[in-house]
């Protein structure tokens, strides 16, 4: 497989771009799109229980063979789901698996998915990298 990966140039500062990965089958080579450097970091991948049951449950065993220590959590699917008691419920799961600043979030869906990990991601321990 060999992915494209484009790279978003934002105008604030070259910090701030990032490049996107487009293939077929990327879930199953996540090798292709982690970064090596975060091997060692703890890899929290935020679902709803659609996509966990779709995708989750796989993704997770695919990174904790190559090496990675993840945690898969999920939610109900949903925009009833977009609320404080989720969010509140999440990262007290990250609490209770002793995750920290070196963690990753990996936000596994969109719309729902994507709102409510990339705003864990900004707030939980003053803010942690987010894929």
């Amino acid at each position: 497989m060999q992915a494209q990966a484009l790279t978003m140039q934002l105008p604030a500062t070259p910090a701030s771009s990032y490049p996107i990965h487009i293939a077929a089958g990327l879930l199953a080579k996540p090798q292709h799109w982690l970064p090596p450097a975060w091997q060692d970091k703890t890899v929290v991948i935020i679902t709803d229980d659609v996509v966990k049951q779709q995708y989750g449950d796989t993704l997770a065993l695919t990174l904790n063979q190559l090496g990675y220590h993840v945690h898969l959590f999920d939610f109900v699917a949903g925009e009833s789901a977009k609320t404080n008691q989720t969010k509140i419920a999440l990262e007290t799961q990250m609490l209770q698996h002793h995750c920290a600043r070196d963690t990753v979030i990996l936000a596994l869906g969109g719309g729902v998915v994507g709102d409510l990990a990339g705003f864990i991601a900004a707030t939980f321990m003053r803010g942690i990298p987010i894929i």
